[in-house]
């Protein structure tokens, strides 16, 4: 894990205006080595962090961290994306006025299921599931299968049209952090 990324990640995400807010952190990496990283969410008020670890397979911690999580909306995040202040909650409200079980950010819905998917790209932090609207609906990642996320998110949508965001994108992949801290509190001043 790229502890810079992960710190902008956890910043990022610890900032959010939605509260409470629960932050699943799962990393091969030994929580005693990602102190600075998970400094930024600890303490703060109605901020949860729970530290679980993982192993190799990306998917499989994936689903470690969803098994952790206790709320009813959920957005998956890796290190390195970066949420505006009003990501998760924009997109709550989004849910909250709809009757669908899932909501994409402005970026991703530009361009529908099948463009995102063919960009090579899928960034989980565009969407936020509310998993009591899903039902019995498995939140969980094929492990070791080629494309197993794409064949997740392909589920999904065929399910469950999700209710697409307007306005101005609030979700970040466009930055490249290095591990630098100079160059992570400059990526964060511009929020």
């Amino acid at each position: 894990t790229d502890v810079g990324a992960l710190e902008g990640t956890v910043r990022s995400a610890a900032g959010q205006l939605r509260r409470p807010l629960e932050i699943i952190v799962v990393s091969r990496t030994p929580e005693s080595e990602l102190d600075r990283a998970l400094k930024a969410a600890r303490g703060r008020a109605e901020v949860q962090l729970v530290v679980v670890p993982g192993g190799d397979d990306a998917l499989a911690r994936t689903n470690e961290g969803v098994r952790a999580a206790r709320g009813q909306y959920l957005c998956l995040l890796e290190a390195g994306e970066l949420l505006e202040r009003t990501h998760v909650s924009s997109l709550v409200k989004q849910l909250e006025d709809d009757t669908a079980a899932w909501a994409l950010s402005p970026a991703t819905a530009r361009g529908g299921l099948r463009a995102w998917l063919e960009s090579g790209s899928i960034h989980r932090g565009r969407f936020v599931v509310d998993r009591e609207r899903l039902g019995t609906f498995p939140l969980s990642f094929a492990e070791g299968v080629p494309l197993g996320e794409a064949m997740f998110f392909t589920r999904l949508w065929a399910l469950f049209t999700p209710v697409m965001a307007t306005g101005a994108p609030t979700f970040d992949t466009q930055r490249v952090l290095e591990s630098s801290p100079a160059a992570l509190r400059e990526v964060l001043k511009a929020r």
